[in-house]
Order: C-alpha cells, then sequence, then structure tokens
C-alpha cells in the first residue's frame, strides 16, 4: 500500500487556507503554474518586454500583476488549424 507520506505532491498553487484568493501580484513561478507555461518560458516573455512586471524599490524581485498575466493570455489566443 502507498502511505500518504510517499504519494507525489501535486503542483497546485499552495496559499494559506484562510486566503482563497489568487494574489495580485504573483511571482515568476505562481504566473507559470497559472498559465501552464514554463518559468524560463514566462522570463523570456518578460525579457522581450510583451509581459508588464512590476518591481517594488527596495525589493530584489519582480512580479507579475495577475490582471496582466491574463491579458496576454487572451491577446494570444488563436485557432489552430
Amino acid at each position: 500500500m502507498i502511505s500518504e507520506k510517499s504519494k507525489v505532491p501535486s503542483k497546485e498553487l499552495k496559499f494559506p487556507k484562510s486566503e482563497k484568493v489568487i494574489p495580485e501580484l504573483l511571482s515568476i513561478s505562481q504566473a507559470s503554474k497559472i498559465s501552464g507555461l514554463g518559468r524560463n518560458n514566462i522570463a523570456f516573455i518578460i525579457k522581450q518586454r510583451k509581459l508588464p512586471v512590476v518591481k517594488i524599490p527596495g525589493y530584489n524581485r519582480i512580479k507579475i500583476h495577475y490582471d496582466d498575466l491574463i491579458e496576454f493570455i487572451n491577446n494570444n489566443k488563436y485557432l489552430h488549424r
């Protein structure tokens, strides 16, 4: 039998239990999980300046606004033949 501890962890976003909503500012990893794109692909899209980011002064990380990520996804939809 497989014990509970030996199960492979799911790839779901893990937020505090009290927080049921997705945060407005996402890390690259969180944006990757939401969009289904890899972290390197998200970083490449940011480097190409196709996805705006938030740089908070004094904080050595970039964040992606949730609405910008959804807008980027919606703007890049098309029907595949």
